[in-house]
């Protein structure tokens, strides 16, 4: 277990309902994490064919970090292509989590490009 207010890894794992290129995460509650040092150790998406991995394997890919919050609890990707029922899992390392500890309520929106606004939101959850 780790202290809150210190530095850890996320998993976040998700299947995508729409086509998107932008992944936004918002940490909504408690105050206090931050993504400003995150920075991505792995990102996985199950594959589409054989020629891809197939059979259960996958394929990471090169998502980038398009931005990262010091005053709200955001972070977003991109160069995600993501695709409806295919699975993506990225991790991230030195997320700085909440010093009040316990369990932390996150938003998840996607969009189409990289231009973060409601009239290209894709989906939310």
């Amino acid at each position: 277990y780790l202290s809150a207010g210190s530095r850890s890894s996320i998993k976040i794992s998700f299947v995508p309902v729409s086509s998107a290129d932008t992944l936004d995460v918002e940490a909504l509650f408690p105050p206090g994490t931050a993504f400003d040092r995150a920075s991505i150790s792995h990102a996985h998406r199950d594959p589409v064919d054989e020629e891809e991995g197939g059979g259960g394997g996958g394929a990471d890919w090169g998502l980038s970090i398009l931005a990262s919050h010091t005053i709200a609890a955001k972070i977003a990707f991109t160069d995600m292509n993501l695709e409806p029922g295919r699975r993506v899992e990225i991790t991230l390392e030195n997320v700085k989590l909440a010093s009040m500890g316990g369990q932390t309520i996150f938003t998840f929106t996607t969009y189409a490009g990289s231009d973060i606004s409601m009239g290209n939101m894709r989906d939310e959850k």
